[in-house]
C-alpha cells in the first residue's frame, strides 16, 4: 500500500474537481484508447469564493434545451424477430451529461406501443416483440410534460436497429438468489447446432454446459457466486460467442469489521480510543490492512457516490464512465443496475479465445514498477534506430545502475523502479570509439487529457437558484463552510488574532553563519562525482599551483594514484569521453579547470563507462569557454538526464494532543473538519487492531468510514458514528 498527497496551487478557484488515477503512465493514452475509463476517479470540491478565472468555460455544459442523443442496447446484443425483447437505452446531451426522456415507442405506420421513459442517470428499458420488415421510432416528448416540440428532443424520432432473422439471444432475469437464463429464437432458427452456455465471474467459471431447447431455461441459485459481474455467453460448438449478457450479483461475501470505542460520548479535547474486530462470515480472524477517515459531520458531507465495494466490484469492471456508482448496489436500486449491465458493454474477458487456447499478447510488455523508456538512432534529421546498442543507467543519489541493448526498432526500457521522488538518473547510449554520438531521446511520461468533456465528471445539472450540490445531492451547509474557512483563517493566523484571543509573539532578528558551498554555480556534470573528497575545484587548484594535471591528481585524498594509473584512467571533458590519449598532461592547463574528479572503477558511475569502467575516469569541467577546441565539435547526444515522477515521501496527518491541562486550556480554537485520517492501519493475524486520536471543539457527531482489504482478497467497509456532545 502507499498513500501520496496533491500539493494544490493556492491560484486555483473554488469549484468542482475531479481526481483521476491510472495503472501506467508511459502507456496510459493507449489504455484510454482501448478501455475508455480510469482506474480511479474522484469529485473534489474546493471551497472558496473566487470568480473563474477569464477564460474558464463553464463546468455546467449546455441549456437544457439542448436536443440529446438516444443509443440502443437490444438484451443479448440484438432484436430477435417475433420474440418479446428486452431494449434498454441510454439518452446523452452533447457534453456527455445524462438526459431525462419521455417518449413513446411506436412504428413507421404509425402504431403505437405505450409509453418509454428513463428510470436513472439517462438510462431506461422497455419490452416489446418486433415483427418482420418493420421498422420502429421513440418519439420523444417534452421532458416536463407539456404540450409542443423541440424541446428537449421532443418531437424527434430515434430509429431502433432492426429486428435479426434466424437469430439467437440471451435473456436473463434476476431476482433475490436466483438468476434465470433463457434463450430468444426467431421462427425457423435451427434447433440442431448445438450451443453452450457459459457463466464467469472474473475468470472463475460458474457454468459451461450445452444448452438444451427442451427447456426453457435454467435456474442458478447465486448465493455461492462471488459479488461482482457475471459474463453469461451463448457459444456455437466452435467457441464462438452468439450473444453476450451482463448481471450483476451481491452475495454477503464481505469480510466481517466490528468497531467500538472506550466510551459512548466525549468531550471537547478528549482521547478517544477505537477499537476493530475483522473476522470471515464464519467468526474467523482474518488479517489485513484498512485506511480510517473521521470527519465532522456538520462540516463534512459523506460521499454517497463512491465507496470501495462500488469502485472494485462495479466500476472497474465496466466500461465507460458510471456517475454515482454506489447508487446501483443499494437494494431499492436493483432495477437500475440491471439497466447499467445492459447499456454499458463489457469484455474483459475474451474467454472464447481463452477456450481455443488462443491468447492475445500485449502490444507492448508491461514492466513492474516505474519504467524510464527511450530509443537510440543515428545522428542527424532522419535519425535512423540502432539496434543492440548497449544503453546504461545510473544515479548518483542511490548508487543504482543497470545496463540493457536496444531492440531492432531501436527502443529500450529500464522497468521495476522504485525509488523516491526528485531523483536524478543519468542513461547514456555507448558511443563506440571515433564514431559520431548517437542520439538518444527519453520518452515523456504521458499524462493522458479526460476522455470526452468534462461535463461528465461534474455534478449533475440541478435547477437555477437550488445551489452546489454536495455529495449527498443538497445544497452544502454555509455554515459548515464557514467552518473551514474559519479553520483555515486560524491555521494561517490571517488577521484574526485579537478575535480568537492568539498571542502576539515578536521574534528578534537572527543572522545565520554557515559556510558557502565551494560547489555552488558551478557547471553541471552527468559524471562528475558527488561527494566533495572526491572534487578539487580551481579555488583549491590556485591555491595548490600544480604543474600540470598529473601533479594535481595526487591531491585528490584517499586514492595514492601513480602515472601509470592516471595515464590509464577514462578523460571526460565537459561531459565528452576522450579516447586514445597517451599523456593527459598534453589536453587540458589545470588553469583552465573549474573542477576536477575522479570516478572510481567500481559502484554505479563506472556503468556508464562501458568496458573501461574498471579502469576510472578523469572527470573535468573547464572555465566557461575554454574548452580545448579539438573537443569542442563533439556535441552529448547520446547521454540525457532523467527526473522521473518517484514515491513522495508520506506526509503524517497532523492530529493534535492534548496530553497535559496546559494544552487542553489553549485558548486557540480547534475547528478541524477531517478529525483523524490514516491510510494504512495493520490488522495482524488475530484480526484485532486499535487507533486514537483527540475529539475537537466543536459539538457535533463524528462519522467513520473503514475501507480497506482483507488478506484472502475480501473487501473491507464499515461506517459508525462517535458522539461528541
Amino acid at each position: 500500500a502507499f498513500s501520496g498527497r496533491l500539493d494544490l496551487d493556492p491560484g486555483l478557484t473554488g469549484g468542482d474537481y475531479v481526481l483521476r488515477a491510472y495503472t501506467d503512465r508511459e502507456s496510459a493514452a493507449a489504455t484510454m484508447g482501448n478501455h475508455g475509463s480510469p482506474v480511479f476517479h474522484k469529485k473534489i470540491q474546493l471551497l472558496g469564493s473566487a470568480p473563474s478565472k477569464p477564460g474558464t468555460r463553464d463546468m455546467t455544459g449546455t441549456a437544457p434545451g439542448d436536443t440529446y442523443a438516444l443509443s440502443f442496447f437490444p438484451e443479448g446484443g440484438y432484436l430477435v424477430e417475433g420474440a418479446e425483447n428486452r431494449v434498454a437505452f441510454k439518452a446523452l446531451y452533447p457534453d456527455g451529461s445524462p438526459a431525462e426522456v419521455k417518449g413513446r415507442l411506436m412504428d413507421r405506420q404509425g402504431r403505437d406501443y405505450g409509453p418509454v421513459e428513463t428510470l436513472h442517470g439517462g438510462m431506461g428499458r422497455f419490452e416489446f416483440t418486433p415483427l418482420k420488415d418493420r421498422q420502429y421510432v421513440l418519439v420523444g416528448e417534452p421532458a416536463d410534460g407539456t404540450a409542443g416540440t423541440g424541446a428537449d428532443g421532443a418531437g424527434r424520432e430515434f430509429a431502433l436497429p432492426e429486428a435479426e432473422t434466424g437469430a439467437v439471444a440471451l435473456q436473463t432475469r434476476l431476482t433475490a438468489g436466483e438468476l434465470q437464463v433463457s434463450v430468444l429464437r426467431s421462427p425457423g432458427t435451427d434447433t440442431s447446432t448445438p450451443l453452450y452456455l457459459l457463466l464467469h465471474t472474473r475468470g472463475m467459471v460458474h457454468y459451461m454446459e450445452p444448452w438444451d431447447d427442451n427447456y426453457e431455461g435454467i435456474a442458478f441459485e447465486t448465493t455461492d457466486f462471488p459479488s461482482g459481474v457475471v459474463q453469461v455467453l451463448l457459444l456455437d460448438a466452435g467457441a464462438n460467442p452468439l450473444s453476450e449478457r451482463l448481471v450483476f450479483c451481491r452475495s454477503n461475501d464481505d469480510a466481517r469489521l466490528a468497531f467500538s470505542t472506550d466510551k459512548d460520548t466525549y468531550g471537547p479535547r478528549s482521547p478517544v480510543k477505537a477499537s476493530v474486530k475483522l473476522t470471515d462470515d464464519a467468526g474467523n480472524p482474518l488479517s489485513g490492512a484498512f485506511s480510517v477517515a473521521v470527519t465532522d459531520d456538520t462540516d463534512v458531507a459523506q460521499d454517497r457516490e463512491q465507496d470501495i465495494l462500488a469502485t472494485i466490484l462495479l466500476g472497474s469492471e465496466l466500461r465507460g464512465y458510471i456517475p454515482d456508482p454506489a447508487y446501483y448496489l443499494k437494494e431499492e436500486n436493483r432495477q437500475a443496475l440491471d439497466i447499467l449491465m445492459m447499456t454499458h458493454g463489457w469484455r474483459r474477458y475474451n474467454i472464447p479465445e481463452v477456450i481455443r487456447q488462443r491468447y492475445e499478447q500485449p502490444a507492448a510488455i508491461a514492466l513492474p514498477g516505474l519504467t524510464i523508456r527511450g530509443t537510440v538512432t543515428t545522428d542527424g534529421s532522419r535519425g535512423r534506430p540502432i539496434p543492440d546498442r548497449k544503453v546504461s543507467i545510473f544515479s548518483w543519489q542511490t548508487d543504482y545502475s543497470d545496463e540493457t541493448v536496444t531492440d531492432s526498432l531501436g527502443r529500450f526500457a529500464f522497468g521495476g523502479l522504485e525509488f523516491a521522488d526528485s531523483l536524478t538518473f543519468v542513461v547514456q547510449a555507448e558511443t563506440p570509439k571515433w564514431r559520431n554520438h548517437p542520439r538518444l531521446t527519453i520518452e515523456k511520461e504521458i499524462f493522458p487529457p479526460a476522455p470526452g468533456t468534462a461535463a461528465a465528471f461534474m455534478p449533475p445539472r440541478r435547477p437555477p437558484g437550488t445551489g452546489a450540490a454536495n455529495a449527498d445531492g443538497g445544497a452544502l451547509q454555509s455554515a459548515g463552510q464557514t467552518l473551514a474557512q474559519q479553520a483555515y483563517l486560524i491555521e494561517k493566523a490571517i488577521r484574526h488574532n485579537s478575535r480568537y484571543g492568539l498571542r502576539e509573539i515578536e521574534i528578534e532578528e537572527v543572522q545565520v553563519d554557515a559556510k558557502r558551498d565551494p560547489l555552488a554555480g558551478q557547471s553541471f556534470s552527468y559524471y562528475m562525482p558527488k561527494e566533495k573528497r572526491d572534487v578539487l575545484t580551481s579555488e583549491q587548484l590556485e591555491e595548490l599551483q600544480p604543474m600540470n594535471l598529473s601533479d594535481a591528481l595526487k591531491y585528490i585524498p584517499y586514492l595514492n594514484l601513480n602515472q601509470e594509473m592516471i595515464n590509464n584512467m577514462v578523460l571526460i571533458i565537459d561531459d565528452i569521453i576522450i579516447n586514445n590519449v597517451t599523456n593527459i598532461d598534453d589536453i587540458i592547463d589545470p588553469f583552465n579547470i573549474e573542477r576536477v574528479g575522479i570516478i572510481k572503477g567500481r559502484g554505479a558511475a563506472s556503468v556508464l563507462l562501458g568496458r573501461d569502467g574498471p579502469r576510472g575516469a578523469i572527470v573535468i569541467t573547464t572555465k566557461k569557454g575554454l574548452t580545448p577546441s579539438r573537443f569542442q565539435k563533439y556535441q552529448r547526444e547520446n547521454i540525457r538526464v532523467v527526473n522521473p515522477l518517484g514515491l513522495q515521501e508520506p506526509v503524517e496527518f497532523y492530529s493534535p494532543t492534548y496530553e497535559t491541562t496546559e494544552q487542553r486550556n489553549r485558548k486557540e480554537p480547534d475547528l478541524r473538519t477531517t478529525i483523524y485520517w490514516n491510510p494504512d492501519v495493520k490488522i495482524p493475524s488475530n484480526g484485532q487492531a486499535g487507533f486514537d486520536f483527540y475529539s475537537a471543539d466543536t459539538r457535533t457527531t463524528y462519522t467513520v468510514v473503514i475501507e480497506g482489504v482483507a488478506d484472502n482478497g475480501l473487501l473491507i467497509r464499515k461506517v459508525a458514528r462517535i458522539n461528541r456532545k
